[in-house]
């Protein structure tokens, strides 16, 4: 929201703020490369369910100015997904403006027959996930660490798993055979590990 208060002052003042404006266009960007990697990671979103945390534009605020994650939940129900949402200061304000979530109590009642869980905001709430419970109420355990809180190979290291080939990408799917090198308990991370959402 700072960026966008600075192009239009710019603007008023007959003086383009070309790096600033350039800099939006990328964050604007980032955000579709976002969805595309929901999008992707579930193989279409029409009829799917997401556990969305984090919904205001920070951590340790109720701001939902500019925040990249109604931008992206916008997107995400227009294509018939299912938006079960939680956030610790934001979700009063989050869905009187945008009536389509479903507000949750916490991270593991948004969880609940969640396809995914997508992390928009990295509060510190969810920074200690329990893996095990997550597992045990998702339909589709996979995570998606939009603001990289999680290192891949440290969540694999927390909860003894073996080494993964791909490690931006560990699939999980639970009471089937794995693939060489997949995660055994049931939590798919995909993270962004270069670019995040501004």
């Amino acid at each position: 929201k700072d960026l966008a208060a600075l192009i239009q002052t710019g603007e008023r003042h007959g003086h383009p703020m070309l790096i600033a404006s350039a800099a939006s266009r990328v964050n604007e960007n980032q955000r579709g490369r976002m969805i595309d990697k929901i999008r992707e990671a579930l193989g279409g979103l029409k009829g799917k369910t997401l556990a969305m945390l984090g919904l205001s534009f920070k951590p340790n605020t109720n701001d939902l100015r500019e925040a990249p994650a109604l931008a992206i939940a916008r997107v995400l129900l227009a294509e018939g997904a299912g938006i079960r949402a939680y956030d610790p200061e934001a979700l009063t304000e989050a869905c009187q403006f945008m009536p389509e979530l479903q507000p949750c109590r916490d991270t593991y009642h948004a969880a609940e027959g969640a396809d995914a869980l997508v992390i928009m905001t990295e509060w510190n709430v969810f920074r200690n996930l329990d893996f095990e419970k997550l597992k045990s109420v998702m339909r589709m355990p996979i995570l998606l660490d939009l603001r990289n809180v999680y290192d891949p190979e440290r969540i694999a290291a927390s909860i003894s798993t073996t080494p993964c080939d791909n490690p931006e990408m560990i699939r999980l799917r639970r009471g089937k055979s794995r693939p060489r090198g997949s995660h055994p308990i049931g939590i798919s991370a995909i993270t962004a590990p270069v670019s995040r959402i501004a």
